[in-house]
């Protein structure tokens, strides 16, 4: 008779909690009841890239994957353009950036995380026969090279868009492609990031350039507004969880380039 009372209630509970509106397993860290979080990158080694798969990598990863599952959330990670990447967390197809804040047309439609999760250096590159320069005098009457969709700090863009400076900015759209117009004599300056501009040079060991840093930026969660998961509530849970694993002990500061 016992045997047969335990059976019963064994079977009776999932029973009970789903006639309450409760799954006997959500919350199970790995399981699929946890709510994506879209998580929208920019190819930018070795932060994050698509490896030889094609599927997202890098040192993004292993952190995000960290402070959204402590959150209570599942990473989805995507590697974008980035006028994709800027669509998406304006109209809140993608919730969560890891990256760089005043981007200009994402004042508007972002929160931005307190927490820092780490910090980029900013260069000025120049051949080795270039004396080594003073900003911004030497670039004022000068060209200078920078990718196509990328920011780089409000002061350091207020200089380069001042028009009593005259600085001819030439775009394009690859790390290899700004190299090759620096080798090329198309600028005598390229700014950059430094560590999408280490990978890229590692391909060209001929060169010879120098570089000067001009800025570290911090790298934080950028949040889209428009998120259907509520994107102040969203922004305190992530925000909350790096607190709670710092707090832990974590190490949660990714190396600097």
């Amino acid at each position: 008779m016992c045997r047969l009372v335990l059976l019963f209630g064994l079977l009776l509970a999932p029973l009970v909690c789903l006639a309450y509106g409760q799954n006997p397993l959500a919350g199970t860290p790995g399981d699929n009841s946890r709510q994506l979080l879209r998580v929208g990158m920019i190819d930018f080694a070795p932060y994050s890239y698509l490896d030889a798969q094609g599927q997202p990598a890098g040192l993004y990863l292993p952190l995000l994957t960290r402070i959204v599952e402590n959150a209570g959330y599942q990473a989805d990670f995507r590697i974008l353009p980035i006028a994709r990447l800027a669509q998406g967390l304006q109209d809140g197809t993608v919730h969560v950036w890891p990256g760089i804040e005043g981007k200009t047309e994402l004042i508007e439609h972002t929160w931005t995380s307190r927490h820092i999760l780490g910090y980029l250096s900013i260069n000025l590159y120049y051949h080795a026969d270039t004396p080594p320069p003073i900003w911004p005098d030497d670039l004022l009457g000068q060209s200078l090279i920078m990718l196509s969709g990328y920011d780089y700090w409000p002061s350091l863009m207020a200089t380069i868009n001042d028009p009593s400076n005259h600085i001819a900015v030439k775009r394009t759209h690859s790390h290899s492609g700004a190299i090759g117009m620096l080798e090329r004599d198309r600028a005598r300056y390229l700014l950059n990031y430094h560590a999408p501009m280490q990978q890229a040079l590692r391909q060209r060991p001929d060169l010879d350039l120098r570089h000067r840093t001009l800025q570290w930026v911090p790298l934080r969660m950028i949040i889209s507004r428009q998120s259907s998961m509520g994107s102040q509530s969203l922004l305190d849970k992530l925000d909350e969880s790096y607190q709670q694993l710092a707090d832990q002990g974590a190490e949660l500061m990714l190396p600097a380039f």
